[in-house]
């Protein structure tokens, strides 16, 4: 999952004009489910973002996973979409992280 996220992260900072920070939270897992919609948003704005990204993946044969996007300023969901990959190897997770940061780069733009 490590490497996943890490592939997305390198993926999204090489092909985009944007930068990837990384925001502290004060629960973890540093998500809107686990510390409040409020707080989440405003652990995010105090980066300095305009987007966040965020999302889960439940490993079992193949892998699913969601992926959402949501843009700080306006704060409305821009992307929320249901991803499936196979493979548990880097290279699986290196077309996966490629195809998710194209999905998120588009809606980024759509904003």
């Amino acid at each position: 999952m490590a490497k996943f996220v890490e592939f997305v992260r390198q993926n999204l900072s090489a092909q985009s004009e944007a930068s990837v920070l990384p925001f502290e939270c004060s629960q973890h897992p540093c998500m809107p489910f686990s510390m409040g919609s409020d707080e989440f948003v405003a652990a995010a704005r105090r980066s300095g973002a305009q987007f966040v990204v965020y999302g889960g993946i439940h490993k079992h044969t193949s892998a699913r996973g969601l992926v959402e996007v949501l843009d700080l300023q306006n704060e409305k969901l821009l992307l929320k979409r249901a991803v499936r990959f196979r493979g548990d190897n880097d290279e699986a997770y290196r077309r996966a992280a490629a195809f998710v940061g194209d999905m998120v780069r588009e809606a980024m733009r759509e904003r």
